[in-house]
């Protein structure tokens, strides 16, 4: 499935096949014989990086990683002020960053609806604990 990916992204440069276009490309390249058809009963790569990347190639995991990378400096911000629940934060980032190398959590909603939710939650708990300290 990662093969299939990689292969379509690379037929598809520079700005990929566009959303939920992975089961029509991978259907043309088992009709051409390229890849096995034991890969048309996946109806994704299984890896979040890769699915952006054909979908939307490089722009699309730059903008994934900006997600995380700006939501890692966010917390470690915090963390510096000895927060355990900045730690929590960045616990949940680095937990989606990894869990998308087998998974891909933003096309399931409750997936995306659970990261942003937790980062608010977690964010506004900060940002109250900060101004407590202030005054």
């Amino acid at each position: 499935m990662w093969k299939t990916a990689l292969l379509i992204a690379k037929d598809n440069m520079p700005l990929g096949t566009g959303t939920k276009s992975y089961l029509h490309k991978t259907s043309m390249l088992i009709k051409d014989g390229h890849i096995s058809p034991k890969v048309g009963e996946f109806k994704g790569p299984h890896n979040q990086y890769l699915s952006h990347i054909v979908e939307y190639e490089l722009l699309g995991l730059i903008s994934l990683m900006g997600i995380y990378i700006s939501a890692i400096m966010y917390f470690i911000a915090f963390k510096k002020a000895k927060s355990p629940l900045a730690i929590c934060g960045i616990i949940i980032v680095l937990g989606y960053k990894d869990f998308n190398l087998v998974g891909d959590l933003w096309s399931v909603n409750t997936g995306g609806v659970f990261f942003v939710a937790m980062l608010a939650s977690i964010s506004a708990l900060l940002v109250n604990a900060k101004k407590t300290m202030v005054t």
